[in-house]
């Protein structure tokens, strides 16, 4: 059984509506645009298996107020050009198990919004094959305590405004390509446990205005 949407897939798109979508333990999602949980309202997606494919943007809380919106991933496949949670409101991405590819990953994409990713269960694997930007604008929180997280290159606090965190702790695998800590905004990386392996540079405090800190 599949559901093909030519166009968006929007959930919770007005202020004040609430949208919930629940898929699973099988089955396919594709849109050929973009999939919105929770453009304005506040919006759930739970993925509990089967397999989704946004040809663009995934977005989980584009202007959602707190609580904000969330999508969480147990079990299946997720991939999309790219993911950004929190834009101009809260948004959090919670993966328990699953695969989720992606080329482009910004959590708290502007000014005032908060984004929110953690990635759990021992099966559960990120890939994002480009840039991964933990507090762009705003602030952005990365928690790891399991799973297998592979990216290109990483940023924690990618502009003057932006604050990134990332902790990752015991049974966690990391893998990047490059890594700044504290890019132009401020970030914080704090390792209680785990690997992060980093191919080429690690850079805490980068550009002039970068507040890096490595625990």
């Amino acid at each position: 059984d599949g559901n093909l949407i030519s166009g968006d897939l929007n959930i919770a798109q007005a202020a004040g509506s609430t949208g919930t979508y629940t898929m699973g333990p099988a089955g396919t999602l594709s849109t050929d645009r973009n999939l919105n949980v929770g453009i304005v309202g506040v919006g759930t997606f739970t993925q509990n298996g089967g397999s989704v494919k946004v040809t663009q943007g995934l977005v989980v809380g584009g202007d959602t107020p707190t609580p904000g919106s969330s999508y969480t991933l147990n079990d299946g496949y997720v991939s999309s050009g790219w993911v950004h949670v929190g834009i101009n409101g809260v948004g959090t991405f919670a993966q328990t198990g699953g695969t989720n590819t992606t080329s482009d990953l910004i959590l708290g994409v502007n000014t005032g919004s908060e984004g929110e990713y953690s990635l759990s269960g021992s099966s559960s694997v990120l890939t994002v094959a480009n840039n991964e930007t933990i507090g762009g604008s705003g602030i952005g929180t990365f928690t790891q305590t399991g799973g297998s997280h592979t990216v290109n290159r990483m940023v924690l606090g990618g502009n003057s405004a932006g604050e990134g965190t990332y902790e990752l702790s015991a049974g966690s695998t990391l893998k990047a390509n490059f890594e700044n800590v504290g890019y132009i905004g401020k970030g914080t990386f704090t390792q209680t446990g785990g690997t992060n392996t980093v191919a080429n540079n690690l850079n805490v405090g980068y550009a002039s205005s970068g507040n890096g800190i490595y625990n």
